[in-house]
Parts: structure tokens; C-alpha cells; sequence
């Protein structure tokens, strides 16, 4: 067995595959140790600023859009807040003219309410009214 273990080891091409670091740095004439895209470290440079550049002004932008949204769901609560306390102020002078109202009734009312000798008036000159008329009648006849 061990026999046969070695001589699959000296007959197969041995090969080994190592990961190639995700930054290798390269002189000129120079072959790389893996398959890639080469760029120089002047555009590395370049790529690093563009993407700080465009992280900024994504940012920035973000910010703008932020303020415009704030100052937009400020000015509508103000809007909100307005309209709310007009309404309160309406039912509050609508419940003041509604109780002025009932007041002058409440007064109406208890100056037309009469003393009850007005009605024994009325009903002793209806019963006089009704005997002359009466009398006045049977002396016609």
C-alpha cells in the first residue's frame, strides 16, 4: 500500500496553486503572478480620489435633499398648526355667540312671563264682555 501511494506521488506532476494577494506591487518588465488588470499607481491614486470625491458629493447632495425635506414637513406642520388654532378659535366664537344667544332668550323669557293676576284680569273682562254682550242682545229684543 505504501508502495502504491508512493509511486502515484512520483508519477503525478505535482502543482501547487497559491492565491495571489489582492495588492501585489510590480516593477517594470516584472511578470505578474497572476492573471489581472494592471494599473498603474497614478491612476490607483486617481480611483481613490474619484471615489472619495463622488462619496462627498453624494453626501452633500444627501444632506441638501435632507434640509429641503425638513424645511418641507416644517413649513406643513406650521401650515397644521395654523389651521388647527383657527378652528379652535372658530368653535370658541361660535360657543361664545351660541351662549350670548341663550342668554338673551334666558332674558326674554323671564320678561314676558307675566304675574298670574294678568290672567284672572283677562278671564273676569272676557266674563264681563260676555254678560254685556248678552244683556245688550235680549234688550234688542
Amino acid at each position: 500500500m505504501r508502495f502504491l501511494l508512493a509511486a502515484a506521488l512520483i508519477i503525478a506532476p505535482q502543482l501547487a496553486y497559491a492565491e495571489c494577494a489582492d495588492l501585489t506591487p510590480l516593477n517594470q518588465g516584472q511578470t505578474a503572478p497572476c492573471d489581472g488588470v494592471h494599473v498603474k499607481s497614478a491612476a490607483m491614486a486617481k480611483i481613490v480620489v474619484d471615489i472619495e470625491s463622488a462619496k462627498k458629493q453624494c453626501d452633500l447632495l444627501l444632506d441638501k435633499q435632507k434640509k429641503k425635506s425638513d424645511a418641507i414637513c416644517t413649513g406643513e406642520l406650521g401650515k397644521r398648526d395654523v389651521e388647527i388654532l383657527t378652528i379652535k378659535n372658530i368653535h370658541e366664537l361660535k360657543e361664545d355667540v351660541r351662549k350670548k344667544q341663550i342668554n338673551f332668550l334666558v332674558d326674554q323669557l323671564a320678561k314676558s312671563q307675566k304675574p298670574g293676576w294678568y290672567f284672572v284680569a283677562g278671564t273676569v273682562a272676557g266674563i264681563a264682555v260676555t254678560m254685556v254682550s248678552a244683556w245688550s242682545l235680549n234688550q234688542i229684543k
